[in-house]
């Protein structure tokens, strides 16, 4: 029997130290896309000419990153127009952001030196003659991150002020949040 294995090659940085920068920049990304994505549920909800409708939400909550991205600035096309012209820049800023959101929740991470700079998310690429092919990467240095992060958290900003602006407007003509079920809410003029 022979006992004799061979060695698998050790990773060039410090795993631990790897792993930590990983779950920091992943964490960064991940966290932003809740926020952002709690932002457009609140837009196409208030956008609707039906808010009370929980027929919305729920479609909503089915659809990936990029159709609810989609679907929002479709509805400030349709029922928003002049919103959708004045925050344009920030909704074009989505599919940026659509991108490295998918990289930071889907793709492999590695590193290619000990410094841990820069981050490379590998990931499966579908070409146009529809084979698979894994090998494509995205990298993003340290300060890619910063700035994105700053870029991202901007629109996270502007997408917030955007819908409760919409939410103000909406609860000046109805006593029904739009969360609530029409059975169960509290109107706050009884309190």
């Amino acid at each position: 029997m022979d006992t004799h294995q061979e060695e698998l090659p050790m990773p060039v940085y410090d795993l631990e130290k790897a792993n930590e920068r990983e779950i920091k920049v992943r964490g960064q990304y991940l966290t932003m896309s809740c926020d952002i994505e709690y932002c457009l549920l609140n837009i196409t909800l208030f956008c609707s000419p039906t808010p009370d409708s929980h027929e919305r939400v729920g479609k909503f909550v089915k659809m990936t990153m990029g159709e609810k991205i989609n679907n929002v600035i479709c509805d400030m096309k349709k029922y928003k127009m002049e919103d959708y012209i004045m925050y344009k820049e920030y909704f074009d800023g989505l599919e940026e952001f659509r991108k490295i959101r998918n990289h930071a929740a889907h793709d492999k991470a590695e590193f290619i030196n000990k410094e841990l700079e820069p981050i490379r998310f590998v990931f499966l690429d579908i070409e146009i003659k529809g084979e698979r092919e894994w090998g494509k990467y995205a990298e993003l240095s340290a300060l890619y991150i910063a700035q994105s992060l700053q870029r991202f958290g901007t629109i996270n900003h502007y997408l917030g002020l955007l819908w409760m602006k919409y939410a103000k407007e909406y609860k000046n003509t109805s006593n029904i949040h739009p969360f609530a079920h029409p059975s169960t809410y509290i109107n706050e003029t009884t309190n």
